[in-house]
């Protein structure tokens, strides 16, 4: 995994750091949104990290489009590698449980976008909110 990081690294002409590649290799594991609270716990146990530094780092990669930034209800932001294929979330709003579309019912509508207005779509996000089996007979029992 760590030639893949360094790869990803030297594409975008940034240095080769232990914090940058703890997040990222952090980001690749993980199938969910996490929070920068997340990774600072995560690598924090390993590095002695400050929260400012995680930020600066997930900046950067937010600049270079390696990572995506997610807005959820609760109003933290979370983020996930961008693997470029890109995934849409079913979420518990009583949980948080957070399940992947398969599909993504937006292609045709980001190409009628791009023909229409001469935009370079480099993202877009759709999550559908709701409550999850278990939550709903918790609810009613």
């Amino acid at each position: 995994m760590i030639i893949m990081i360094d790869s990803i690294l030297e594409k975008h002409s940034l240095k080769k750091t232990k914090t940058r590649r703890m997040i990222l290799n952090y980001l690749l594991d993980e199938k969910n949104p996490v929070s920068a609270e997340d990774i600072y716990h995560r690598i924090k146990m390993n590095q002695n990290i400050s929260m400012s530094t995680v930020y600066r780092n997930l900046n950067t990669f937010l600049h270079y489009h390696l990572v995506i930034k997610v807005t959820q209800i609760d109003g933290m932001i979370y983020y996930q590698f961008n693997h470029k294929t890109h995934e849409h979330l079913l979420i518990c709003t009583n949980c948080n449980e957070m399940i992947p579309i398969q599909n993504c019912p937006l292609g045709s509508i980001e190409d009628d976008l791009i023909k229409n207005t001469g935009y370079d779509i480099q993202s877009h996000l759709l999550e559908f909110r709701g409550l999850c089996p278990k939550c709903q007979e918790q609810e009613e029992g």
